[in-house]
């Protein structure tokens, strides 16, 4: 936050980030159009689910992350599984700090000097104010994340990803 309250969103200028990148994955030249491709390449199913995303329209493939909320929405909307069955997907919870088209903003700690993901810091909110013999669910969690970031004038929306049976489950930090 400024010194008047306000919520300060931070950026690494795309100049300084893409010299980043190439210190980090030591290609030379990535071009601004081949930043999705390099993180790709780099990180492969690690990479962001957006960047994955992006990166499987434009090249027709899918990562592990797409092939699990591919089959999950599957189950969801379909009622029963196509194709084989996968711990992962089975027992998964995921929570995302925005959709796929936002950005996650960062709350900056005057006191400590440093910045926190907003959604986090949410999340680090809800669990304080919540009795520590009361249990908060996967979906309560998130609705209240949404409200404290809401409050905050925060764009992002995070997101739950789970099957059905875990979202009334207990919270587990």
């Amino acid at each position: 936050e400024s010194e008047d309250g306000e919520t300060v969103t931070r950026y690494l200028p795309l100049d300084s980030y893409i010299s980043l990148l190439e210190e980090q994955t030591g290609e030379t030249g990535i071009k601004y159009g081949k930043i999705r491709q390099t993180l790709v390449k780099r990180f492969g199913d690690d990479a962001s689910p957006r960047v994955l995303s992006s990166s499987m329209k434009r090249n027709g493939h899918r990562g592990m992350f797409s092939r699990i909320l591919g089959k999950q929405s599957e189950v969801n909307t379909g009622g029963g599984e196509t194709g084989g069955s996968s711990s992962i997907t089975e027992n998964g919870i995921f929570l995302s700090g925005c959709q796929t088209d936002q950005r996650s903003e960062d709350v900056y700690v005057t006191r400590t000097g440093k910045a926190y993901g907003a959604f986090s810091d949410a999340i680090q909110t809800v669990l304080s104010q919540t009795r520590k013999d009361k249990k908060i669910t996967n979906r309560d969690m998130v609705v209240k994340a949404r409200e404290i970031l809401r409050k905050q004038k925060f764009s992002q929306r995070p997101g739950l990803y789970c099957h059905d049976r875990f979202v009334k489950q207990p919270f587990i930090c």
